[in-house]
């Protein structure tokens, strides 16, 4: 199994993106939510 997955290929050179890299950016939005709730919430007037 491979550690990176392909996301698409310009001029003949794969671009791939490691599978913890997407991680890490799970794990980034699940702490801003958390931390932070009114981040996503309504503005209050």
């Amino acid at each position: 199994m491979s550690w990176s997955f392909k996301l698409f290929k310009i001029k003949g050179i794969d671009i791939k993106v490691h599978t913890l890299f997407i991680l890490i950016l799970v794990w980034a939005a699940y702490r801003l939510l958390t931390v932070n709730p009114q981040f996503v919430s309504e503005p209050q007037s």
